[in-house]
């Protein structure tokens, strides 16, 4: 059964954009599921994410922004975590710069 094999997250590679709390709280996630994380952001240029495991130790990561077609172009999964807008998030041409077989959450409202 295809839908029984999964996909394992390790060393793939998340795009979110929208980088605010909610954005860099699932980007924590990703990378304690040792993925790669990659953003886009147009108000924020950079963030430290900090994580903290159960026995007190604290691991820093610094992400810095990338453009939004860049992160289109490398990552193996998008989440979408924008305010409501009047135009699309992500447009034609851009739905066309994705990997094949990305899969795409949009957690925005």
């Amino acid at each position: 059964k295809a839908y029984a094999k999964g996909t394992e997250l390790k060393g793939k590679t998340l795009g979110v954009l929208g980088f605010g709390r909610i954005g860099q709280a699932t980007a924590k996630v990703a990378l304690g599921a040792g993925m790669k994380v990659i953003a886009f952001d147009p108000f924020l240029e950079k963030a430290n994410l900090e994580l903290e495991f159960f026995d007190g130790q604290k691991v820093n990561f610094d992400i810095e922004t990338i453009s939004k077609e860049d992160v289109l172009k490398q990552a193996d999964f998008i989440t979408l975590h924008v305010p409501a807008q009047k135009d699309y998030v992500i447009d034609e041409a851009e739905f066309n710069m994705m990997k094949d077989g990305v899969i795409l959450a949009n957690a925005a409202r």
